[in-house]
Formats: structure tokens, sequence, C-alpha cells
């Protein structure tokens, strides 16, 4: 932020800028030009206010007050989900995201009996679908973010094949000796 202002008068004029925060006038050291710039304000300076006293050979004159307004500042989500379709027993994944502000950014399942989220590790627990969530709330110097959100969708593993088969002949309940079933399983790949 800069405020800036003029006089004209007699001889050379020369500036000193003024703040108060609330706890009465104090000069800013170094301030002794035309303007006065802020670099890097911060919300706890909103509400500050501002002035100069501008002095030449026939004596001061007060600029009126300006007062400083720091609003808080905007982010964004940087958060991106590979894919969303995802089989039971598949290996975790590693979910990366960011904030523009810096803020740590923290990351849900809304269907933990589907998907559970560990420090920052997706892991599959059951089946369904659940929603993967990026947000940050914001502090006193960054407005909550929009959230970013991914759906995904977590299937039981593939089913194979089941085979049962007897021992060949006719059986008759009652009739001798024990019945032999083979019992074959193809797990799907």
């Amino acid at each position: 932020a800069t405020f800036s202002g003029a006089a004209t008068g007699s001889g050379t004029v020369t500036y000193k800028w003024q703040s108060n925060n609330g706890s009465g006038w104090t000069d800013i050291s170094g301030a002794t030009s035309s303007s006065y710039s802020i670099s890097s304000a911060t919300i706890a300076m909103s509400g500050t206010q501002y002035r100069f006293i501008a002095t030449d050979n026939c004596g001061s004159v007060t600029s009126n007050t300006a007062t400083l307004t720091v609003n808080k500042a905007n982010q964004t989500i940087s958060f991106t989900l590979a894919q969303t379709q995802y089989t039971l027993g598949d290996p975790s994944v590693t979910l990366v995201a960011s904030s523009t502000s810096g803020l740590t950014v923290a990351l849900s399942s809304s269907k933990t009996t589907v998907a559970t989220i560990t420090n920052g590790v997706l892991d599959f627990v059951g089946t369904g679908n659940s929603v993967i969530s990026a947000t940050q709330a914001g502090d006193g110097n960054y407005n909550a973010a929009t959230s970013v959100s991914y759906t995904i969708n977590v299937s039981g593993p593939a089913v194979g094949s089941v085979a049962v088969t007897a021992q060949s002949g006719p059986l008759t309940y009652g009739t001798g000796g024990p019945v032999t079933y083979t019992v074959t399983v193809t797990r799907a790949t």
C-alpha cells in the first residue's frame, strides 16, 4: 500500500509521516518523502491510520488521515487423484495436496469403511464409494480455500471360478463308503 500527498509552500517543504494504531500518533522512522509505502501489509495492520506533517518556512500543516484496510487473501488448493477406480487389495496411494498460501491442507475420506487416510496415505478397506476431499480452512491472513474432491469407487477383487466334482458313477444313500468330492478354485488374475 502506498500513501501519498503533496504540499506547496515557501521554500523547501519537508515531510514526516505518522501512524496511529489506536495508541496515539507516532513518527515513522525514515518516512520523510511525499509518499509512504508499506511493502508487507498484514491483517494486524488493518485499521491503522496514517498522515503526514508538511513543514516549510512558514510553519507546518497536517494532512487528512488515511486508514489502511487489509483484507484476507484468497488461496487455492492443488490436489489431483490419478484415478478414481480401485480394487480392494490395491496398494496404498500417497496423496499430495498443497495450498497457494502455504498452509497445511487437510485430507479426508467421507466413508472410512471404504477408504481411510492416515498421514497422507490412502488405504482401501472395503467396497463402495467414498469422497476424498482436500480442504484448507484459512487463518487470520487467508480466506478458506474452495475444497477439491474426488469420488472414488472401490470394488471387490475379481472372482475366479469354483468347480466341484464328485466321484464318478451312481451313488446311493446309505450303501457304502464315503463319497469323495474334488474342489478346484481358480483365482482371477
